[in-house]
């Protein structure tokens, strides 16, 4: 199993190395930024965070509608294992001080049984949660990529794809949609951190460049400030 793994790692690291060096031999020219691309950057997040915002209201009321009833059946069966154990506790309790050893051991081994059972049936919960996740980002992608797919894409607007290099824009595009479809499905949290990250940096920058402006002097406190003894020159 571990060399299986292993060999799956190196399988596509050949791979990304495949793929880099086909492209830097294929794409000799390199792609340049849009004037603006801060700003379509910032426009283009915003875009997509409503559309995450409506992708995993979606979502979520698609695995509402077709998982939760699981979900609720595997809750019940817990609670009511948890019953039962706490049932037979209190029947063995009862039998022990009754002096009913029969009794007593028929109702601990119950209670052992319902708590095999009670592992099994949260681990059962658990795998089924794990599975509604999946379900959830699998979904999440495959809409997301359809949506990116039919034109709503993060990265064009950004940077300028030469003429003459159709091969090349073909594959910006497809990284285009994949990269975008893959954002989608991580959720609207991303989109948000994204945009405060970039709207402070934009803000430094802009401050930055400010107060580095020609013709504007930093004031002299020292000059500004009078003599000694409080009283200015008459």
């Amino acid at each position: 199993m571990q060399y299986g793994i292993l060999a799956t790692k190196r399988f596509w690291f050949v791979v990304a190395v495949a793929v880099s060096g086909a492209a830097a031999y294929c794409f000799d020219i390199a792609l340049d930024f849009e004037t603006d691309a801060l700003h379509n950057v910032y426009r283009n997040l915003g875009i997509l965070l409503v559309i995450a915002i409506f992708m995993e209201r979606a979502i979520e009321i698609f695995l509402s509608t077709w998982r939760s009833g699981g979900a609720d059946r595997r809750d019940a069966r817990i609670q009511d294992l948890r019953d039962e154990i706490s049932l037979a506790v209190h029947a063995a309790e009862a039998a022990k001080r009754d002096n009913r050893p029969d009794k007593e051991k028929q109702a601990r081994e119950r209670a052992e049984d319902k708590e095999a059972a009670l592992k099994e049936a949260l681990k059962d919960r658990a795998d089924y949660r794990i599975e509604s996740r999946e379900v959830a980002l699998r979904g999440g992608f495959l809409l997301g990529v359809f949506i990116a797919a039919v034109g709503v894409r993060g990265l064009e607007g950004v940077v300028i794809v030469p003429e003459g290099t159709d091969a090349q824009f073909v594959c910006f595009r497809l990284i285009d949609i994949l990269v975008t479809g893959a954002a989608l499905s991580g959720g609207s949290e991303f989109f948000n951190q994204f945009i405060k990250l970039l709207k402070t940096f934009m803000q430094t920058t802009s401050d930055k460049a400010k107060t580095k402006e020609p013709g504007k002097v930093p004031p002299n406190r020292d000059a500004a400030a009078p003599p000694p003894g409080g009283r200015t020159p008459g």
